[in-house]
């Protein structure tokens, strides 16, 4: 029996539900902004599908793309696909965050490795990356937030441009965030398969529109974090960059990581009130959802292998 035919439909319905899961924050922060939330969830659909259709092909696969290495990858594949859709719905049904993204990435090195598979120079390039653009982004962080606040602190007598200008900034930033992360995200999921199921994968954003169903369900922690204006827009704009650079040089990243690296620059910064429980929050978000995908995919490889 062929494995293909499962391993295409399991990553279809991984990328629609990392594709949910990825949305509902920018969902979430476009609603704070005041804009309909039916128009908030076609524009993010749209987004995403125009992220993975540009940006997808430039992340690279973990392993060699050659036809006998992909065919006999099949049981790692299913095992870390599988573990990802359980995690995440795991997540959804208990209501708690999950940072789809590095769970797969760390399940993937574990499998791989554990499987015999040599991934190394890929793992090593991806923590060397995450290293480099953590610490890009909480310089890059520092100087946005002192120069912003300076900025606004010019524009104080003119406070309704300074909001109107700020509305068109968050939403215009929000969507190519939510771009830019399909792209990576989607991309890193489609290059497990050498990108041969991308051609299913571009309409799994299509699957945001049964959050229609339940608008009022879905918020997030970043609300908090993006309070303040001069916050917000250092956060953003650093985000920005570092998914430029992440697609740039095809390595996956987690937006989770970088906002949080950013935001927890911003407390250094200046003052914020519940700083320190909400990343803490967050870093309890990334162990388990780390744990959770690894236990569930590890599970499953070595039922594979009994079978």
């Amino acid at each position: 029996m062929s494995l293909e035919p499962i391993i295409t439909i399991l990553s279809i319905l991984s990328g629609t539900l990392l594709s949910i899961n990825n949305s509902i924050t920018f969902i979430s922060l476009l609603k704070y902004l005041g804009l309909k939330t039916d128009h908030v969830i076609y524009m993010i659909a749209l987004s995403n599908i125009i992220g993975i259709i540009l940006f997808s092909n430039m992340i690279t696969p973990p392993t060699t793309c050659s036809t006998n290495d992909q065919s006999s990858a099949y049981p790692e594949l299913i095992s870390l696909f599988t573990g990802l859709i359980i995690s995440i719905l795991i997540a959804t049904f208990t209501g708690t965050s999950l940072s789809a993204t590095m769970a797969l990435v760390f399940s993937t090195a574990g499998i791989y490795m554990i499987s015999g598979r040599p991934v190394s120079e890929w793992i090593i390039r991806v923590f060397e990356t995450w290293i480099i653009l953590g610490a890009l982004s909480i310089i890059l962080t520092i100087i946005l937030r002192i120069f912003i606040t300076k900025v606004l602190n010019l524009q104080k007598r003119d406070l309704i441009k300074t909001l109107f200008l700020y509305k068109i900034f968050s939403t215009t930033t929000y969507l190519t965030i939510s771009i830019l992360l399909a792209g990576n995200n989607i991309g890193f999921l489609s290059s497990m398969t050498c990108h041969q199921n991308l051609l299913y994968m571009i309409f799994s954003p299509a699957s945001l529109l049964i959050l229609l169903a339940r608008p009022d369900k879905y918020k997030n922690i970043y609300e908090k974090i993006l309070m303040t204006i001069s916050r917000h827009y250092s956060i953003t704009l650093s985000t920005l960059v570092m998914l430029i650079i992440a697609n740039t040089i095809g390595i996956p990243i987690s937006y989770t990581f970088i906002i949080t690296l950013s935001y927890a620059t911003t407390v250094l910064t200046g003052a914020s009130l519940g700083a320190r429980k909400i990343i803490r929050r967050i870093m309890i978000n990334w162990i388990y959802s780390i744990t959770i995908a690894f236990l569930i995919s590890l599970s499953v490889f070595f039922m594979l292998r009994i079978f």
